[in-house]
């Protein structure tokens, strides 16, 4: 199951069929050899990323609309949707015994072929506006060095993606589709179980307000309540598959998973800083769920989804949620005085989970998790004036001993001939630029907009 990786219009959850477990993170070298640049290391003077960029107005012009709460209005689909096939009502009637809440309405169900969903999910990024979107992140990204240069981020998203989902829930219609027939196979069943638990939260708890956390870039809380969702559904669809699935049933899930291998491994193929998001709303959100549920049952669990957590923080660390909020950071306009012709380009929250997955790039995993935590609030902006590019990173740490954690990290994670860092008291700074010229020109505009 899967979120459009926060694109905009309605957020719908696909499920591939990695979730079943025909691929695992460990397709994805978690310690990956690495050269350090120390060799180029620079002395720099330091500097601080602060001050009041206006980030309101940015975020307006080059973020997405939100579409708001679909329960604002009745919605179109109650007392229309025709019943669903029996097999389909079963299944909805074992996730009700799961998940401890019942339907309000029956769900849309809707069975497509493999060449239709894959070109639904196409259609989804091939969006307009999405696409403008893309093109600008791929740039900040390859930019921050967390993509190749040449990586094709629609690419990317739509092979990771259209290969190997078989079923999705969209909340902005209220509606299920599906790989399939109506006498669906064991692993159908279980994908179904798990996109009719997202259905019945949905009913419950209006998925479709994370749509409107995409609204300003907001991506890390967008990442940390999507993740939420998965949890709960994947808590619910285990305990169906425990509860209701018998030995042969399993041997079904095997067999069936193992058949779409390939298109897993289609995803595992992909940039890793890409495919290892893809994983984090899947297993850490499990590991979120369980931890409330653990700790206060299936109410904990519903809380979760009533009261969103707000950071990757909160869910790497459940004992954070709710109560442990990061601050909010802002970054200065550095376009406007970097001089003629430089415009935004991007701008995104940044979370521990984000910070980890870009140090696990290039260090050890163990070393890149360590050094990402203790994180307090994070922001990108970007900006670009023909083949120049400029992004500029504010971090805040809990300890101004775990900001140089980070901070040395970071370098050693960097080429310091496009990036510069400075840790100052329990703040991290960093500029990543597109060629060495374009970064020494902004360090010589810093003391004439921020404090030291």
């Amino acid at each position: 199951m899967r979120n459009r990786l926060r694109f905009p219009g309605a957020v719908a959850f696909l499920l591939a069929c990695f979730v079943a477990g025909c691929a695992r993170p460990a397709t994805v070298p978690l310690d990956p050899p690495y050269t350090p640049t120390r060799d180029f290391a620079i002395d720099r003077e330091p500097f601080v990323l602060t001050g009041d960029g206006t980030l309101k107005g940015v975020r307006a012009a080059l973020c997405p609309k939100p579409v708001g709460s679909k329960h604002e209005e009745a919605s179109p689909h109650r007392g229309e949707i025709p019943a669903p096939s029996s097999a389909i009502a079963e299944v909805a009637h074992q996730v009700e015994l799961a998940r401890g809440l019942d339907f309000e309405y029956p769900v849309g169900t809707e069975s497509v072929s493999d060449e239709e969903m894959e070109e639904r999910i196409r259609d989804e990024i091939a969006g307009a506006r999405q696409q403008d979107l893309l093109t600008r992140r791929q740039r900040a990204l390859a930019t921050i060095g967390v993509i190749d240069q040449d990586v094709d981020l629609a690419g990317a998203l739509e092979d990771m993606t259209s290969g190997g989902v078989v079923g999705y829930y969209d909340p902005e219609t209220e509606e299920l589709v599906y790989i399939g027939e109506d006498d669906p196979s064991a692993y159908a069943r279980y994908v179904l179980a798990h996109e009719l638990t997202h259905a019945l939260d949905d009913q419950h708890f209006d998925l479709m307000r994370i749509d409107s956390l995409f609204v300003h870039c907001r991506d890390e809380l967008t990442t940390a309540a999507i993740a939420a969702v998965e949890g709960s559904a994947e808590l619910s669809a285990g305990e169906v598959l425990q509860r209701f699935f018998d030995s042969e049933d399993m041997l079904s899930i095997a067999s069936e998973g193992l058949e779409n291998a390939n298109a897993a491994q289609v995803a595992a193929e992909a940039p890793p800083f890409l495919f290892q998001e893809l994983l984090f709303s899947y297993q850490a959100g499990a590991r979120f769920s369980r931890a409330l549920q653990q700790e206060g049952g299936r109410a904990a669990v519903d809380r979760s989804l009533k009261r969103l957590p707000v950071s990757t923080e909160q869910i790497l660390h459940p004992e954070k949620y709710p109560n442990d909020v990061p601050q909010q950071v802002d970054v200065p306009d550095l376009g406007m005085r970097m001089g003629k012709g430089w415009t935004d380009l991007d701008v995104a929250d940044v979370g521990e989970d984000w910070l980890s997955r870009m140090l696990r790039l290039r260090l050890p995993s163990v070393r890149a998790a360590s050094a990402a935590a203790g994180w307090d609030g994070g922001l990108y902006r970007a900006w670009s004036r023909g083949e120049q590019t400029l992004v500029a990173l504010t971090t805040i740490w809990d300890t101004q001993v775990e900001a140089k954690e980070f901070a040395d990290a970071l370098q050693e994670w960097s080429d310091p001939r496009v990036v510069a860092v400075s840790p100052v008291q329990n703040r991290v700074s960093v500029l990543f630029a597109s060629d060495p010229a374009t970064l020494e020109e902004a360090l010589e505009v810093l003391p004439r907009t921020l404090e030291a």
